[in-house]
């Protein structure tokens, strides 16, 4: 487990967005979470070639 971010509520969960690299506090995260979010990011490209 990596040391960072030990002050986090969420310690040792954490997400960076985007292009920012301060990370951010995260809840536990899911393989079904992980699926429905590509899932929007691909519902959204295809909507980008519409």
């Amino acid at each position: 487990m990596s040391p960072h971010w030990k002050d986090f509520k969420t310690f040792s969960n954490h997400v960076h967005q985007g292009n920012d690299m301060e990370p951010k506090e995260s809840p536990e995260v899911f393989i079904e979470d992980v699926l429905r979010e590509v899932e929007k990011l691909l519902s959204l490209c295809g909507e980008s070639k519409a």
